[in-house]
């Protein structure tokens, strides 16, 4: 008996810890939590994946099937995404996924996001080019602040053409006909001046106007061109200038300058710099020189300098 004395020090503490673990798994009283009154205990718990609801709709519109799918996340404040594609013949011809939701055309009030192929149908198709095809228009919002539009214009001729690929940052499209002629120009506002060195509300945006040229939707100078200020104008403005740098007022100082270029008007610009010019006070810019060369290599940061370079001629 003896030999086996020596085992029971080893077994009697493990079978007392294993009996002291069960005693407290058992016995254990959890926190009082103090309950403001009216509220109800208040139960924390580990966050459950939302359900994924998908729904797919089509139609069908000269010869093409547009499917429209928007998925969200069900009793969720998680965003959803859209997906649009056209097929012909069981084959994809175009198609375009976006984070957030598509918005549909409105050529006399503004888009709204599209729910549905009817609505897509009913909101963003319509003949616009006046060549008696429809197409298919949708800017695409992927949410954020001032950020980030994205429109499409597909025409629905046999093959499919592609009118207008293009970011258009925080600035939507209107649909005008400027000149009467049944064909809509495009009427938005460039981008590339949001936060360059100022806040986004003081930011510039000049008007860009583009029309249907050889198949596609580019600037068009023609419908941006303005009558240059006269000098006594200029100098109003000029002398209106109390600082020429970005913190100052709700518009920067070179805000005028910008929407002269825009105008086709850069002699006047210039004019209108040399005289507001605020040597004492040029914020991030130090001097003049510097500020055109800035504001250059900012201006062929656009989309849309490619069309419009000889027409803002800051060389």
């Amino acid at each position: 008996m003896k030999q086996y004395t020596k085992y029971l020090y080893l077994i009697i503490p493990i079978i007392i810890l294993i009996a002291g673990s069960f005693y407290f798994l058992n016995n254990k009283t959890g926190k009082n939590i103090p309950v403001a009154k009216g509220l109800g205990n208040i139960v924390q718990t580990n966050s459950v994946q939302a359900k994924k609801v998908t729904s797919v709709t089509s139609t069908k519109v000269n010869g093409y099937e547009i499917n429209f799918t928007r998925s969200s996340y069900e009793d969720s404040m998680i965003d959803g995404s859209s997906e649009i594609d056209i097929t012909k013949d069981g084959k994809q011809v175009w198609g375009k996924i976006m984070d957030q939701d598509f918005s549909g055309f409105y050529v006399d009030e503004p888009g709204d996001f599209i729910k549905n192929a009817d609505e897509l149908k009913t909101k963003a198709i319509k003949d616009i080019t006046g060549n008696g095809i429809p197409e298919l228009f949708v800017e695409g919002y992927s949410g954020g602040a001032h950020c980030c539009s994205h429109s499409y214009i597909v025409e629905l001729s046999d093959p499919i053409k592609v009118l207008f690929d293009l970011d258009t940052g925080d600035n939507g499209i209107e649909f005008k006909d400027l000149n009467h002629d049944g064909i809509m120009e495009l009427s938005t506002n460039e981008d590339v001046f949001a936060y360059w060195h100022t806040s986004f509300a003081a930011s510039p945006m000049p008007e860009v106007v583009l029309s249907l040229q050889n198949g596609k939707y580019k600037a068009d100078p023609k419908y941006m061109r303005k009558p240059a200020p006269t000098d006594a104008e200029i100098k109003k403005m000029a002398d209106s200038v109390e600082s020429w740098s970005g913190a100052q007022g709700p518009d920067v100082a070179w805000k005028y300058a910008i929407n002269l270029i825009y105008s086709g008007n850069v002699a006047s610009a210039k004019k209108y710099v040399d005289l507001a010019w605020q040597s004492g006070d040029a914020g991030d810019f130090g001097a003049k020189a510097e500020f055109w060369k800035e504001l250059d290599d900012q201006i062929k940061t656009s989309p849309y300098y490619k069309d419009l370079s000889s027409f803002f001629n800051l060389q």
